[in-house]
């Protein structure tokens, strides 16, 4: 089972058998997207292994981090953890040939709250920022303008513009009512905030723009109306990860 290279999509309609060499950019695109991909494919194989079969709640999709992580955890169903550990190891002995040396010298358990780069444990290398579990939701506040965004009130979001509340109002975790919008997949409240100004390529605390949530919330034509409004495709968030580096569809409109 190949697990690094599933989902990438075709990069050329050209029938030629000797297709042209793909571009530095496009190379680099192609890797980064297979690196966050294979993180989080261990991720899911280590969370099997070490705990079982997802039984947590699906997290908002507000937290994308945390959403990315429990999908690739719970699409492995109940595979039985010995499998997932074989699984896993082979992936980290392709990656990191070298791993189990160095893990038979010094074992480590693997620490949560490491940084995010690779940790030995049991099992290898661990993206240990992967492990991380979505922090809690109590502490989220919201203005009235982003629960009509959020609920798709498009009537009280005009009068609460209108009366002055700016339109790239932020709540406590740097959310705009562009992005409440995109994240509920309410077309009309996207298009009328667009037509208000508000900024396409606002970044929440975690550096997502709208276009991250459209492209990781698979809303096809929001996103294409948010690249008409001039949505950089490949502005990058706090992971690096750009919404043309995360859109696992093939969308012309975002490819660049």
């Amino acid at each position: 089972m190949t697990m690094t290279g599933r989902g990438l999509r075709a990069r050329s309609s050209t029938s030629c058998s000797v297709r042209p060499r793909p571009s530095l950019r496009r190379r680099r695109r192609t890797g980064a997207r297979r690196r966050f991909r294979s993180q989080l494919e261990l991720y899911g194989l280590y969370k099997i292994a070490t705990e079982g079969p997802c039984t947590k709640a699906q997290p908002s999709i507000l937290n994308v981090s945390a959403r990315a992580k429990w999908n690739a955890w719970h699409r492995l169903g109940a595979m039985p953890p010995e499998e997932a550990m074989e699984k896993y190891i082979a992936i980290i002995s392709e990656i990191y040939p070298s791993w189990e040396d160095a893990s038979t010298s010094k074992k480590k358990n693997v620490d949560a709250s490491d940084s995010g780069n690779a940790a030995k444990g049991p099992m290898g290398p661990v993206f240990s920022s992967f492990v991380h579990e979505e922090d809690s939701d109590s502490d989220l506040k919201l203005d009235a303008i982003h629960v009509c965004a959020r609920e798709g009130e498009a009537e009280k979001l005009v009068r609460h513009i209108e009366n002055g509340i700016p339109v790239n109002s932020r709540d406590s975790e740097g959310r705009t009512p562009l992005h409440w919008a995109v994240d509920r997949g309410h077309y009309n409240v996207v298009e009328l905030l667009l037509k208000k100004n508000a900024d396409v390529n606002a970044k929440d605390n975690e550096g997502q723009t709208a276009l991250h949530y459209a492209v990781l919330c698979e809303r096809e034509a929001i996103a294409e109306l948010l690249v008409k409004y001039n949505a950089d495709t490949n502005l990058k968030d706090e992971e690096g990860n750009s919404p043309n580096d995360l859109c696992s569809s093939s969308w012309t409109f975002i490819l660049s």
